[in-house]
């Protein structure tokens, strides 16, 4: 390949050293007068890491293997998936291709890929390799049996001066990595630190954060007490998101703290009373995203929340939250929701799971400034006829994505479009028990832009859904769908569905 040809059908003539001929516009541009840096940030586009489109560019032509070995971004991003087929000489190619690049390196090994001693023998070799790299190792995510871990194959932490993202996860416990991961902690100034099971990994956090730490930006700990979140807050005084598990099993109480910490981001998981220990102490005057998982409040404990607005002043941008559970009454599940109507009015983003309700709510949640939505329910079972859901004033809302509501879709879209919002993306993600009429309301999407998700797709949905394509060609651009297989209807399906001219982009998986 020496030259790239671009047409301008309907441009006017340039001038004539361009070239022109037959009236159509011809520019010829030369590989090799291209720069270097415009060749590498197209590859960097193209290759987005992996290891066979890095390696595919290197094939196409002469010209464009030099740029590639040269440009080291391309290799400075090393996943290794599976140690059973990892090649410690590619491995090493990559390393020496990165250069002085920052290198992120993403090793997941388990009990399963560790079963012979091959297999333990080729992931000691990399872990090694890659612990080598102390000048450019950036980041770091270790999913590994502790028994890996062990003083002689592991450097001194002083040495690592790039260091900044540690993420780890480990099945059991070793007291060499603990002892050796409290030591790298204290010595390199990481910025995000991730550590899963850290009672298996680490030592408490009163031992790991015994002295003040300002690097620390962001951290995940996946164990923890309400009473160590202080501590953490204390010695981290940077922190801006903090991600943690709550385990229930430890039920100290949160003390009174008189220090304001800069945390903009708090996502909560585990165990929901110690979540309402911790909103009620009013520590995150700067709060502006709450995760709470996949627990559902009740008024009970999203009072906490209201509170915590009210004595800390925050105003929240973003809140993902189980508003209600499948466990109570559907007199309790409004009282819940509307509880949320002193903070919901800063909200941009909200990310709901609701249950249906078996009476219609009168009262309408206003939520103005909300710009990109996630409605789901906690159970996609279909519901019977009567169950409404709440209802929801959106005027700026610009995204949807609705889950798991084949049966209710209807009344989300009809509030919608009560509600003049002016939508421009629309997705809808369904599961598996769905019928042709739970997605005959997907024929009334107005969005510019709407995707359809659907999984578990059986012989009538399919039919119905051709015929929805065929008499509605307007319907969505997007369709994402998973085949059950083997079927008799998968093939032909797969094959209409890629005639349909008016879809722009078809992702079709077939599940055996």
């Amino acid at each position: 390949m020496d030259s790239v040809t671009v047409y301008h059908a309907n441009s006017p003539q340039p001038a004539t050293e361009l070239g022109v001929s037959l009236g159509i516009n011809r520019l010829s541009l030369s590989v090799k007068a291209t720069p270097t840096e415009v060749w590498c940030r197209i590859f960097e586009f193209v290759a987005t890491g992996a290891f066979r489109h890095v390696l595919l560019l290197c094939k196409i032509c002469r010209r464009w293997r030099e740029i590639a070995i040269t440009c080291g971004s391309l290799w400075n991003n090393i996943v290794v998936f599976n140690p059973r087929v990892v090649h410690i000489t590619m491995v090493e190619m990559w390393c020496r291709r990165a250069g002085a690049y920052p290198l992120s390196v993403d090793i997941f090994a388990s009990y399963t890929h560790l079963r012979s001693t091959t297999n333990i023998a080729v992931m000691l070799c990399l872990f090694s390799l890659i612990m080598a790299q102390t000048n450019t190792l950036h980041s770091f995510s270790f999913t590994y049996p502790a028994t890996l871990i062990t003083p002689t194959t592991l450097p001194t932490p002083s040495a690592f001066t790039c260091l900044r993202k540690l993420v780890l996860q480990c099945a059991d416990y070793s007291e060499d990595a603990a002892r050796y991961l409290i030591s790298l902690f204290r010595e390199v100034q990481l910025t995000r630190l991730e550590c899963g099971s850290l009672h298996n990994v680490l030592a408490p956090p009163p031992i790991l954060f015994d002295r003040p730490t300002n690097s620390l930006t962001h951290l995940r700990v996946d164990v923890a007490s309400p009473a160590d979140v202080p501590l953490l807050l204390s010695r981290c005084p940077r922190l801006l998101t903090l991600d943690v598990f709550f385990n229930h099993q430890r039920g100290e109480t949160v003390g009174v703290c008189s220090f304001e910490t800069a945390l903009t981001c708090l996502i909560l998981r585990g165990d929901i009373k110690a979540k309402i220990a911790l909103l009620g102490r009013g520590l995150f005057p700067n709060l502006t995203t709450v995760d709470c998982g996949n627990n559902a409040l009740d008024d009970m404990s999203i009072s906490p929340i209201v509170l915590a607005q009210q004595t800390s002043g925050f105003r929240l941008s973003k809140l993902t939250a189980s508003c209600v559970g499948d466990s109570l009454d559907q007199h309790g599940a409004p009282d819940c929701l509307l509880a949320l109507h002193t903070i919901l009015g800063h909200l941009t983003y909200f990310d709901v799971s609701l249950p249906a309700f078996s009476s219609r709510i009168d009262q309408v949640l206003d939520l103005p400034n909300v710009r990109e939505m996630v409605i789901r329910f906690n159970s996609y079972k279909l519901l019977p006829a009567p169950f409404v859901i709440p209802q929801f004033r959106v005027p700026n809302l610009g995204r949807l994505r609705l889950e798991d509501c084949s049966s209710l879709m209807d009344q989300v879209l009809d509030h919608l479009e009560t509600s003049n919002c002016r939508l421009k993306e629309v997705s809808i993600k369904l599961h598996n028990n769905i019928r042709p009429n739970d997605v005959h309301p997907i024929r009334f999407l107005r969005a510019p832009f709407a995707s359809v998700e659907i999984l578990d797709i059986t012989g009538p949905l399919s039919a119905y859904l051709l015929e929805l394509l065929a008499t509605t060609p307007t319907v969505f651009p997007s369709l994402a769908c998973i085949c059950v297989a083997p079927s008799m209807f998968c093939t032909d399906f797969i094959h209409r569905i890629r005639m349909q001219r008016t879809l722009i982009h078809v992702k079709i998986a077939v599940r055996s």
